[in-house]
This record gives structure tokens, C-alpha cells and sequence, in this order.
């Protein structure tokens, strides 16, 4: 008689995902296999709460980003030389885009005549690049202020010096998210389009 040996293959675990403590920068964590318990055994459990994240949200009240929400899309590069952290965080940094996307990525900005965005990995400030020649001006995340005219007026983000409180949304290539400038006339980025919004605190009334 021949014999057959066959073999049984366990199935992978899965894989879950979930949002770190700042609720804007994703995080992978790999699910652990239950450990088995017996009859009659009890076992001590404990549960935690995540942080909850500080400061306000900032959202634009215009289609086509009608409540979308400002925040960091920079994210820090991994060296391909270096293997890759385990469980795999991707940390913001200085020097990233800021964006307006879904509210479950939002930032969340104390804000006074600078504004900050409140961030494990340390406080970023929003500023407006007034640098470049177009009415379009970038906005960027740095590890200082140098725009410290922002204000508000009702629940309006504003500069102060001059007035200002025009921003424009343009569209890329993932509709989640728009690129957002602050304008100060009637340029536009080439090939792009655009709409003039405001951007505001959500609504506390």
C-alpha cells in the first residue's frame, strides 16, 4: 500500500491597522495569536485610553473641500540601507506639506499670533513662504515661526499685517487631498485648478 503524507499550513495572522495617539500619523501593528487559557483559570486584564490630541482643527466651509481639514502630509523618509522598523511608525516632520484631507488625518493647531501643530515628535509652525513671486504663496511646516501675523476674526483664520484672509485650495492627483495656499491676488498655479476659500475653526455653536 502507498502511503499519502499531507500537511497542514496554518494561515497567517492578519495584519490590523490603527492611528497613533495624535491621530494623524498611521501606525501598522501586527495582531498577536491569543494565548489558550483553561478551565477555570482567570486572567487579569487591563485597558488604556489613547491621548487625546490638543489644540483646534482648521477646515475649509467651501466646495469642493467642504470640511477638509488642514494638516502635515510630510512624512519622514526611510534610507533604503536601513531596515525598516518594526512595528512601522512614520513620523511627521519639520519640512512637510501642509495639505487639506480627511478629517480622521486632521492636525490640530494651538493657535495665537503664530500657529503651532501640536505633534509627538515636537511643535511645527505653520507659516506663509512671501518669498516667491506669485500671489500664490506656499504654506509650509517649520521648526519655527516666521509668520507671526495670523488672527482670527469670528471663527476666520486671518493674517493681520496686511489683512488677509483669502486661501486657495488646488486639486492633485489623490482627491483626498488638495494642495492650500494663502492668496494675496489673482495668480494660479499652472495647469492647476483652484478655488478661493477661507478657513476656519470648526463651529462651536
Amino acid at each position: 500500500a502507498r502511503w499519502v503524507h499531507l500537511s497542514i499550513i496554518r494561515p497567517r495572522s492578519s495584519a490590523q491597522y490603527a492611528l497613533s495617539n495624535d491621530r494623524h500619523i498611521p501606525r501598522c501593528i501586527r495582531a498577536r495569536s491569543a494565548t489558550p487559557m483553561h478551565v477555570g483559570e482567570t486572567r487579569a486584564t487591563t485597558t488604556s485610553s489613547a491621548a487625546a490630541a490638543t489644540g483646534s482643527q482648521i477646515r475649509a466651509v467651501q466646495d469642493p473641500v467642504f470640511h477638509f481639514y488642514l494638516q502635515n502630509n510630510g512624512m519622514s523618509p526611510v534610507p533604503p540601507s536601513s531596515p525598516l522598523p518594526r512595528p512601522l511608525k512614520l513620523t511627521l516632520v519639520p519640512g512637510g506639506t501642509p495639505m487639506l484631507g480627511p478629517e480622521n488625518t486632521s492636525g490640530y493647531f494651538t493657535l495665537g499670533s503664530s500657529i503651532t501643530l501640536n505633534d509627538d515628535a515636537g511643535a511645527v509652525y505653520l507659516n506663509v513662504n512671501n518669498s516667491v513671486s506669485t500671489s500664490y504663496q506656499p504654506l509650509t511646516l517649520d521648526a519655527a515661526p516666521t509668520t507671526e501675523d495670523w488672527g482670527l476674526e469670528g471663527d476666520t483664520i486671518i493674517l493681520t499685517d496686511p489683512r488677509q484672509l483669502n486661501f486657495l485650495a488646488c486639486a492633485t492627483n489623490d482627491p483626498a487631498f488638495y494642495d492650500v495656499y494663502m492668496q494675496q491676488g489673482d495668480d494660479t498655479p499652472d495647469g492647476a485648478t483652484c478655488t478661493l476659500i477661507t478657513l476656519h475653526l470648526p463651529c462651536l455653536c
